[in-house]
């Protein structure tokens, strides 16, 4: 084995083992924040005293082969940013995790987090996916209850994934906000229109 094909070996296992890192530098789409959460952040003397705030999302496969690689690392920009899920799930069947690292909100007591979703309501072998169009609830409690810690697991039988997680993620803690819009270009019929999207 010459020197060459034994470099390269060692930089593919190196991948294979620890996954890929992006950094996204664009925030994407404008992203328009609903009233009611809105009005949880903090302001003072009626003006806004918001911090835009770095997110960085894993993508960790359970089912090998589900995810382009095993571990994708997405970091965003401050204010966070869109992701476009097809570029980075597989055509094979399976689960996988989401993870989002919030390291500069470290005041869990300050802690809000919502998801708006952005897809609609289909039926999937007699059950109800998605939230439907514009439905917002609050995950501050899923996240501080193990779900920080363990992640979103979504399956991609049918593209159930994309169900679960079309739409935006909001977080808050004091001052700083962040966001993370999940989006699929290759399916934007299970999307919502965006002249619906409030």
């Amino acid at each position: 084995m010459t020197g060459k094909l034994a470099t390269l070996l060692i930089l593919i296992f190196t991948c294979l083992a620890y996954g890929k890192k992006i950094e996204i530098t664009d925030n994407g789409p404008e992203v328009k924040i609903p009233n009611p959460i809105w009005k949880t952040f903090p302001t003072e003397k009626g003006k806004d005293t918001i911090t835009f705030s770095a997110v960085t999302v894993r993508l960790v496969e359970k089912t090998r082969g589900v995810l382009v690689e095993p571990e994708i690392e997405i970091k965003l920009p401050k204010g966070g940013g869109q992701i476009d899920l097809s570029q980075f799930v597989s055509n094979k069947q399976g689960t996988f995790h989401v993870y989002f690292n919030l390291d500069e909100m470290t005041d869990d007591q300050k802690l809000k987090a919502f998801f708006i979703s952005r897809t609609r309501k289909r039926k999937i072998e007699n059950e109800v996916w998605g939230s439907g169009c514009n439905k917002f609830m609050d995950i501050r409690n899923f996240l501080l209850t193990g779900g920080r810690a363990k992640g979103i697991e979504v399956n991609t039988t049918r593209s159930r994934h994309l169900s679960v997680l079309g739409g935006t993620f909001f977080f808050a803690s004091g001052p700083l906000v962040t966001q993370v819009t999940f989006t699929d270009s290759q399916q934007a019929q299970l999307f919502c229109d965006p002249d619906d999207v409030k």
